[in-house]
């Protein structure tokens, strides 16, 4: 049965370190090595922890003070219970080790946890960054490259410097060539996001899908997930790691506007260069229409093959 409850515990341990001395932890350090029996041996791993916890510099005092109180409740013979009463004698003992193990290691995890989320936190916004730049200068240096590409295009087309015939066959071959490889590139990425949309798609929602896939292909996630909801029982600061649903609301809304931007651009650059600059430079100045610049070099040769057999 218990003496008193754990509030109580955790006020008697702090009530006894705030009058500590250095003494007190003297005594502590000469006695404690004696106190490893009876129903004290079933606990010695939190009393050799809550010792370890005062002797590190890196513990607040507040929490060494309490774990003062404890061990020096834990020593002193006659408490609430009397160590002398055989059997029973150390009960109460045991419950204050337990009650202010207990209270350090909440503490200790409360504080371990919100230091690896704000690390966690400054890694992924890093990452999120680092990848979003990257995409947005790719992007760029691609639709630099795509504007070239079809400039030069629509050059040779107007221009003609090597003769009609010769200029669409080049134009023709320049806009084949870059539509292949934008073609075989989009596929890969269409690939890369398959897994996500399927899995959007059977859980019937972006959010639910996508956190699906991230568990199903970075495991961690998960297991991190279920020391959450297993471990928080025990040890309620691990309720502070945030779920799966709480770092994608919050992580899309960090990166949405950039990924917005992102879009826009990529966007605005094919309905303008691909669906109205393009169209309207080769009708007006090159007398060729896009479809027909793409196909002039398979009707050319029927063209060409239906005149010799014509002769």
């Amino acid at each position: 049965m218990k003496p008193f409850n754990e509030n109580e515990a955790f006020r008697l341990s702090q009530k006894l370190g705030d009058k500590a001395s250095e003494k007190d932890i003297t005594r502590i350090n000469k006695k404690l090595k004696y106190m490893n029996h009876g129903p004290v041996r079933k606990v010695w791993d939190k009393v050799l922890m809550l010792w370890e916890q005062l002797k590190n510099p890196e513990t607040p005092w507040y929490r060494k003070s309490i774990i003062i109180g404890g061990l020096l409740y834990l020593i002193i013979p006659f408490d609430i219970l009397s160590d002398a009463i055989p059997g029973i004698g150390f009960l109460d003992d045991v419950f204050v080790i337990l009650c202010i193990a207990k209270q350090v290691l909440e503490l200790t995890t409360f504080v371990v946890v919100n230091t690896v989320k704000e690390k966690v936190d400054k890694q992924v916004k890093a990452k999120i960054t680092e990848n979003l730049d990257k995409a947005m200068k790719n992007s760029l240096i691609n639709m630099a490259i795509s504007f070239s590409v079809t400039a030069t295009g629509i050059v040779i087309a107007i221009l003609k410097p090597f003769g009609q015939t010769i200029a669409y066959y080049i134009s023709s071959f320049i806009f084949i060539g870059w539509f292949i490889f934008v073609t075989s590139r989009n596929v890969k990425l269409v690939k890369t996001a398959l897994p996500w949309v399927k899995s959007v798609v059977k859980e019937k929602g972006v959010k639910k899908g996508i956190i699906a896939e991230a568990k199903k292909q970075y495991h961690s996630l998960e297991v991190l997930e279920n020391v959450k909801r297993n471990g928080s029982v025990f040890i309620h600061a691990l309720d502070e790691i945030p779920c799966l649903e709480e770092l994608y609301d919050y992580y899309l809304g960090y990166f949405k506007k950039k990924l917005l931007i992102l879009g826009a651009v990529a966007v605005s650059y094919v309905v303008v260069v691909q669906f109205v600059l393009k169209p309207v430079l080769l009708n007006q100045f090159g007398g060729i229409s896009t479809f027909q610049i793409y196909v002039y070099p398979f009707t050319h040769v029927c063209k060409t093959v239906a005149t010799f057999f014509n002769k």
